[in-house]
């Protein structure tokens, strides 16, 4: 479940700091974009989202109630809609202390107590696993730029 959380604080972290990234995100909401590129960026998101749902289910980290797709879904919509908000209401200054409380307060909902307890949902994980993943000379570097 790590994995998931970093991936979005990740991407929130970004979307603060990589213009590009930030414009690709406004466009890839925009309404003709469905019919231009097939639904912009929202079914890999899902398809992502879902993918790390179904591991961690598989690894027992999931409620049994939890249904991966649906989840998915659940949770890419609630991450967009605060990624929207923040972008209207503070031009994202607060996106990554939003989609921190947004994890705080779904994630109860989703996974075992266990594993709530050990997560990092703080609002500067994404900093933290950007450093991590783009530092030059650390031994534990990673090789990709994907967070573990």
């Amino acid at each position: 479940m790590q994995e998931l959380i970093d991936t979005g604080m990740l991407l929130a972290h970004r979307m603060r700091h990589d213009p590009l990234l930030s414009a690709g995100a406004r466009l890839s909401l925009g309404p003709d974009m469905k019919e231009i590129f097939d639904g912009g960026s929202l079914p890999g998101w899902i398809q992502v989202t879902e993918q790390l749902l179904t591991q961690a289910k598989q690894q027992d980290e999931l409620l049994s109630h939890i249904n991966p797709p649906t989840t998915a879904w659940t949770l890419s919509a609630c991450w967009t809609g605060a990624q929207i908000y923040s972008q209207t209401l503070s031009n994202r200054e607060d996106l990554e202390h939003r989609i921190a409380d947004l994890y705080q307060h779904i994630l109860p909902t989703v996974v075992t107590p266990t594993v709530l307890a050990r997560l990092d949902l703080t609002p500067t994980r994404g900093a933290h696993v950007h450093t991590e993943t783009t530092t030059k000379g650390d031994p534990g570097k990673r090789s990709d730029s994907a967070p573990h």
